[in-house]
């Protein structure tokens, strides 16, 4: 058999001036081959006869196989190699499990393909939201993970993306109100996965809402919708930009700061929404701008303040444990359980006691250490020199014994130490 680049070197050799025994050493072809080849004066495709393709053992049990994965996706249950392999064993199957399997996998994606076609949604009705990650070198080849918050618009397709050092509550709800305010407006419904950002406890039927993330929705007025468990394609949408930001955005990309690093996210993301989609094969800001912008609900008035509420027990040392570090307050509540309510924003830690205000703090990020104010500091002082026992356990003292120098001295020896002086 002969294939095209050796044909081209047969011509390439002859116009060299190499003689026909020459080229068929060189190719490793016979003589009557390069004859025949030459003799056509021009280079030409070679015709092969096609192969016949060699039949499986499955093939009788294609139709089958198709309607049980179809059955199961229909039903949203799981439907195994096994169980299959099962149902056709019965019906005269001799191949083996293995060879089951590689036909599923291929074939699975299809059915899912064709049974969850891509489902368009009202204008302003929804949008979905996720998380990504990615780790970036700086200059000095240092790693640092940044995460990807990313907001789409699934009518117009219109995307939202910012950077942030971590995927908590905070840069959660952050993101929202940065992408909110990009969007100038609010879609009726968001779709998430179960993040414990938003969710308590997760589950395949019933979710509960995390109480922080429950009372921000009320107050941008959206509702939140989640995705099943291990379903993730249920919102393919902002997937699948997650994965275009971090294989195009992010590729080669050194690390500075995070805000380079959002300004150029910024620049990248709005002339992505001012190119053509694929899926849309329009310019998602035309179509967010004519169609889509209008529908969403407008932006409540004030602005919403993200913060944490914790519980703390007040220690012996009339303070409390916040991240590693130690907080002063009121001696008097030595014991006592109060509220700590954090300001990330403004980086300030307000303590309550039965809706009652103690103090503020700022927030140190050393960690151990003692923030004490001057006025605790002089209660704790009265507190334990008014009662050490409340901090410290005194050893019983031996009584020790005092000897009088003074005994047995005759008069006489005062009179000369005063004639002395």
């Amino acid at each position: 058999m002969i294939n095209i680049k050796e044909i081209m070197n047969i011509f390439k050799l002859k116009d060299l001036g190499y003689s026909i025994s020459s080229i068929a050493r060189e190719v490793g072809k016979d003589r009557k081959t390069i004859r025949k080849y030459l003799k056509k004066g021009k280079i030409e495709i070679p015709k092969f006869k096609e192969r016949k393709k060699k039949g499986s053992k499955l093939d009788k049990y294609m139709e089958a196989i198709k309607n049980l994965l179809n059955m199961g996706e229909t039903r949203n249950e799981t439907v195994s190699a096994v169980v299959i392999y099962d149902k056709i064993k019965k019906m005269g199957y001799e191949g083996s499990l293995s060879l089951l399997r590689k036909m599923i996998s291929k074939e699975k994606d299809l059915i899912i393909m064709r049974l969850k076609p891509i489902i368009n949604t009202l204008a302003g009705e929804q949008s979905q939201v996720d998380w990504g990650e990615k780790y970036l070198v700086d200059e000095n080849g240092k790693k640092h993970k940044v995460y990807i918050f990313c907001m789409v618009l699934s009518y117009s397709r219109m995307r939202f993306v910012k950077f942030y050092p971590k995927a908590n509550r905070y840069y959660f709800l952050l993101g929202h109100i940065e992408a909110f305010s990009f969007f100038k407006g609010v879609p009726k419904s968001i779709l998430y996965d179960q993040s414990k950002c938003a969710v308590d406890k997760p589950g395949f039927k019933k979710v509960t809402l995390n109480k922080k993330f429950d009372e921000f929705a009320i107050h941008y007025g959206f509702y939140p919708g989640f995705c099943k468990p291990y379903r993730p394609r249920t919102k393919g949408k902002v997937e699948n930009m997650v994965k275009y930001v971090k294989n195009n955005f992010l590729v080669l990309r050194n690390f500075i700061n995070y805000e380079i690093l959002n300004d150029e996210g910024r620049e990248w993301i709005n002339d992505k929404n001012n190119s053509i989609h694929s899926s849309l094969n329009k310019i998602p800001l035309e179509v967010f701008n004519s169609e889509e912008k209008d529908k969403l609900n407008p932006l409540p008035e004030g602005k919403y303040e993200i913060y944490e509420l914790e519980t703390r027990k007040v220690l012996d040392t009339a303070t409390i444990s916040f991240g590693n570090t130690y907080y002063s307050v009121p001696v008097s509540y030595i014991g006592k359980h109060v509220t700590c309510k954090l300001y990330y924003d403004k980086k300030v830690l307000y303590i309550y006691h039965q809706d009652k205000f103690l103090c503020k703090h700022n927030i140190t990020k050393d960690k151990q250490k003692y923030v004490i104010k001057k006025k605790h500091r002089k209660e704790v002082f009265d507190y334990w020199r008014n009662d050490l026992k409340t901090f410290y356990i005194l050893p019983k003292m031996k009584k020790s014994k005092v000897i009088d120098n003074n005994i047995n001295r005759p008069l006489s020896y005062y009179e000369e130490g005063e004639k002395d002086g």
